[in-house]
């Protein structure tokens, strides 16, 4: 592996990793200076039309977002992980925008498209703005000479998220009563139609895998109480990882859709309540979600994961600690703790994992966290009916 970009990425992935996990700053050092390296480089290939649509580059991205991730700045420098992050994915998701969507239907640029496009979707939840792949053209070319699979159908409902999200943020923004009433009721019928999506997809896995997968998402999809999901199981058959990653999505991607449908719901329900249903199903209420992601941590932090765990866990334990965190009720205290632990556990590995989640809240601009404009709820009663734990909500 002689690529220019490639390899010092890689290496600076590799030192960093061994300097903190034996504990010699030379080593971490020397990572560092491979990932100057790489970025140096990085910049040079950009330049060149030949490079710029390399396999190589693209890969060189993916580990230098990973080494983002996961590295603390060797100067000490606070807050920096998540907005690098965010810089490389980025980069990757205008690398494969370059390509066009016909040439990633087959062979590796196809393999590669599906392992990028995930990033780009978590990139674009977390500044609530889309790009292209929630476009039609993105979700259906690469897929003309192959079949789509569950992780890909997933993958096209996460897709909807970011136009969704920028939609009720634009609905908020309305001062002007007719109009702001109009665009909640629009962010009303694109929940609805993600909620369709997610019980097409639960319906479609528990009708492929075998148990204890599907009694899994049946518990969270059919509108159980929170009690039922304390008594899920906290570990998934070693050889699950793929799905049981399909599964930590999909909780993410209800409470995200929920969350958003019952403050709009909330909205809406408080100056038109004829327009809308006075509840909403169970199914919606995000709780049950946020439990099944804390649940399940202890699986992706087993040794046998290495660093996949902590990458896979990455985008729903930050989603989930965020939930808990603005919805400070004594029942949740040994969720929370669930995850605390577990962050604490994989910043003991050497993996920088605490470091990049704080610093991803400062790109994240969640609606139900932000202070509520003067005469409306105050962000803990707002956040309680995101939860479904408001009795008018």
């Amino acid at each position: 592996m002689n690529d220019a970009v490639l390899r010092p990425a890689l290496l600076a992935l590799c030192l960093a990793r061994i300097g903190e996990s034996s504990k010699d700053p030379s080593l971490t050092q020397e990572g560092m200076r491979m990932y100057g390296r790489a970025l140096h480089q990085m910049q040079i290939a950009l330049r060149n039309p030949r490079r710029i649509q390399s396999d190589e580059l693209i890969a060189a991205c993916k580990l230098l977002s990973i080494h983002e991730m996961f590295q603390r700045p060797f100067d000490g420098t606070a807050g920096s992980q998540g907005p690098n992050w965010l810089s490389h994915m980025l980069g990757i998701t205008k690398l494969v925008k370059i390509r066009g969507p016909y040439q990633c239907a087959t062979g590796r640029s196809h393999r590669l498209f599906i392992d990028t496009r995930l990033n780009g979707i978590i990139a674009a939840i977390s500044t609530r703005r889309p790009n292209y792949l929630s476009s039609e053209i993105w979700a259906t070319e690469p897929w003309r000479r192959i079949e789509k699979d569950l992780r890909d159908e997933l993958h096209d409902i996460m897709a909807k998220l970011p136009p969704l999200l920028e939609c009720f943020d634009t609905a908020n923004l309305h001062t002007h009563a007719a109009d702001s009433q109009k665009q909640h009721l629009l962010v009303a019928d694109r929940c609805w139609d993600m909620d369709r999506s997610l019980q097409q997809w639960r319906d479609s896995v528990v009708s492929k895998f075998s148990a204890p997968l599907p009694s899994a998402i049946q518990m969270q999809t059919d509108g159980v109480s929170s009690q039922s999901c304390r008594d899920q199981p906290r570990y998934f058959r070693v050889d699950d990882y793929i799905e049981a990653y399909m599964l930590m999505l999909y909780w993410t991607t209800c409470v995200l859709t929920y969350g958003t449908l019952r403050l709009n719901h909330a909205k809406l329900h408080s100056e038109s309540p004829s327009l809308v249903p006075e509840r909403l199903p169970d199914r919606t209420r995000v709780q049950q979600y946020a439990i099944s992601i804390a649940n399940s941590v202890e699986y992706f932090i087993h040794p046998d994961m290495g660093i996949l765990g902590p990458q896979f866990l990455s985008f729903p334990m930050g989603t989930a600690l965020h939930f808990f965190a603005i919805v400070d009720e004594p029942e949740n205290a040994v969720y929370r703790h669930h995850l605390v632990n577990a962050v604490r556990q994989i910043d003991q590995l050497g993996l920088s994992i605490g470091d990049f989640l704080s610093s991803m809240l400062t790109i994240r601009v969640d609606q139900a966290a932000r202070p509520a404009p003067k005469g409306e709820d105050s962000c803990q009663q707002r956040a309680q009916k995101w939860a479904g734990l408001d009795p008018g909500a």
